[in-house]
């Protein structure tokens, strides 16, 4: 079994109804307000807004969305005080508003008061080509610039747990490179073989690299150099070698082709929607059921 498409995703929150305690970081942004409001209305959360609080009654009150019901909480340091909501108990996992990354991990990272887990924090994005009938997670995408080899196997745990409680048992993993073969010059492509020498017998997933993405991407591809395995050309997991590939890569995707996508952090204790300021109201639906699946699995 793979990685489940949005619509199975967004069947089975509507199915479950887990009614999470959703912390909206910065919830004064309309995007979020509606995201919120149609979540609460399919019973998947019950929302706790930290942001300006007049300005979320006036855009509330633009979108006739009542917050009668809804845990408010103004704040003039979102960040810090979403932060201490979920660390005194009133949500269970946090959702990234109109606030900056900087912010938010400056708060979440606080050594007395932050969400710290020892885990390195990266972003997950679960990609969707339903051309290709294709899906599959790419990290880190927006956090670690330069993971050193450590901060990779702590990455590489992560988004096979992640992976595995989406319904991928034996997810493959490609480790990215630019290409196949080991080069001096690359020093990418050493990681790749690294990781996979050291973590193929733990990690309960099938690690293959250096890859590049065509050979990740396209069984077609992998058949045409040549080096079809079985794994190559399926990869359910691409992992990169820094921020760089990995940006440029999912964003390239985002804007290019006809694509879905959601995207949440990992290594802090607890969920975290994660996308960009600019997203729109079916991506953060999306990111929303991405986050809160993998909490009702467990992925801590």
């Amino acid at each position: 079994m793979g990685l489940p498409s949005f619509d199975t995703m967004l069947q089975r929150m509507d199915h479950q109804r887990p009614e999470h305690r959703v912390v909206a970081v910065g919830a004064d942004d309309a995007t979020v307000l509606q995201a919120l409001h149609d979540a609460k209305r399919r019973r998947w959360v019950r929302p706790v807004v930290v942001g300006d609080q007049p300005e979320m009654q006036r855009l509330s009150k633009s979108l006739d969305i009542d917050l009668a019901d809804w845990d408010v909480i103004h704040s003039d340091d979102p960040s810090v005080d979403a932060v201490r909501a979920i660390v005194d108990g009133r949500g269970d996992f946090l959702m990234k508003g109109r606030v900056s990354t900087p912010a938010l991990l400056k708060a979440v990272l606080d050594r007395r008061a932050g969400l710290r887990t020892g885990e390195t924090i990266c972003q997950i994005v679960l990609m969707e080509i339903p051309r290709d009938d294709r899906r599959f997670l790419l990290t880190d995408t927006g956090i670690t610039i330069q993971p050193d080899p450590q901060q990779a196997e702590s990455i590489l745990g992560q988004v096979v747990r992640v992976a595995r409680g989406l319904g991928a048992q034996q997810p493959v993993v490609a480790v990215m490179a630019a290409s196949e073969k080991i080069n001096d010059a690359m020093p990418e492509t050493a990681l790749a073989t690294t990781l996979a020498d050291r973590l193929s017998d733990t990690a309960a997933a099938n690690i293959v690299g250096p890859c590049s993405f065509d050979l990740a991407y396209s069984r077609e591809s992998a058949q045409r150099k040549s080096v079809d395995d079985g794994a190559m050309g399926a990869a359910d997991v691409m992992l990169f070698p820094n921020l760089l590939s990995a940006n440029l890569t999912v964003k390239a995707i985002m804007y290019t082709s006809d694509c879905r996508f959601g995207g949440m952090l990992s290594g802090v204790a607890c969920p975290v929607v994660f996308m960009s300021r600019s997203d729109d109201v079916s991506t953060r639906i999306r990111s929303l059921a991405l986050a809160s699946y993998a909490h009702r699995r467990g992925d801590r």
